[in-house]
């Protein structure tokens, strides 16, 4: 998390910076419980519950504390009505919900949202996963 305020310090020196903008942490839910120290079968993929993101400006980065011997695929979906999920596409339908795949060790992702109302996570552990910790943060416009 620090290098993403590292990060966006360097934009507000550059004056790219947001007016009225907070940094928002958020630790994922399943099902109501925090998906920290989660077990990920291998082959059962895993959705988080809705986060309203609304608000963001564009700047996003996951972190994700993993156990060795881990492989993960991670991606997210979108919802105007924190209801009915789908994957983002391109005007070609291609795909834009993609992450990161195969993820072996611990990995701080920066990444662009696709604006919407809601979003959620998508882990898709090809091997057993042990997640220790998940993080998102984004720039949010409190405006």
């Amino acid at each position: 998390m620090k290098q993403l305020a590292f990060i966006l310090s360097i934009l507000c020196i550059a004056g790219s910076c947001y007016g009225a903008a907070d940094i928002d942490e958020i630790t994922p839910l399943v099902s109501g419980v925090s998906i920290d120290d989660t077990y990920l079968a291998s082959g059962a993929a895993v959705y988080t519950d809705g986060i309203i993101v609304e608000k963001n400006v564009g700047y996003a980065s996951v972190s994700l504390d993993l156990t060795t011997s881990s492989d993960l695929d991670l991606s997210f979906e979108v919802s105007n009505d924190g209801i009915t999920y789908y994957s983002p596409k391109d005007t070609s339908n291609t795909d834009l919900g993609a992450i990161s795949t195969a993820i072996t060790d611990d990995r701080w992702i920066v990444f662009t949202p696709r604006m919407a109302k809601f979003m959620r996570f998508k882990l898709d552990p090809d091997a057993d996963t042990q997640l220790n910790e998940m993080r998102l943060t984004f720039l949010k416009d409190n405006t």
